[in-house]
């Protein structure tokens, strides 16, 4: 079968939910019928017993994020792999553009380490980068500092790592806008 040419741009994003470890598969599948797909993927590093290998994984497991018009959606469900659309209420949920920019902004980027002064629990903004005016909750402080985003669309928590000089308490922040 001939691939289509990807129609960029068309419709909207709506999340996928694959079968387990076939998110790379169905994507190219989805590809050569011209959708547009986007599987967010993050290096790992594996260890075995006689090497350490660095890998990439899909960043959320089992989901794959298609950009659909009214035609696609038949193309979707033929499609080996595919077991449904994240839903609520019996409605396919669509997933904003800015999401998936966020998204793309955050897989595209490798943020440094650098140590944080702040308490696990804490509410924090961030002040710079792709997730500039996110809030988060401090996780964990062993040298680094970790900033849980949610991602409101995927019902999900990611972990980022995020220099601290891109990071500020959330209350001081909002109280220097109240008074500003």
């Amino acid at each position: 079968m001939e691939p289509k040419q990807i129609s960029q741009g068309q419709g909207d994003w709506y999340v996928l939910y694959i079968l387990a470890k076939s998110e790379s598969k169905v994507k190219k599948l989805l590809d050569r019928k011209g959708i547009e797909t986007f599987l967010p993927l993050t290096t790992k590093i594996r260890q075995w017993s006689d090497r350490t290998k660095r890998i990439k994984t899909p960043l959320f497991p089992k989901y794959l994020f298609a950009r659909l018009s009214n035609n696609d959606f038949p193309l979707v469900f033929e499609t080996p792999g595919f077991i449904r659309f994240l839903s609520t209420s019996g409605q396919k949920d669509i997933v904003p553009e800015s999401e998936i920019d966020l998204i793309k902004d955050l897989v595209s980027s490798s943020p440094e380490v650098s140590p944080y002064q702040y308490r696990i629990g804490e509410q924090v903004v961030v002040t710079k980068g792709p997730l500039q005016g996110r809030e988060g909750k401090l996780i964990e402080i062993k040298g680094k500092k970790k900033l849980v985003v949610f991602i409101e669309a995927l019902n999900q928590s990611l972990l980022i790592e995020i220099p601290s000089n891109s990071v500020e308490q959330a209350f001081p922040l909002q109280m220097r806008q109240a008074v500003g």
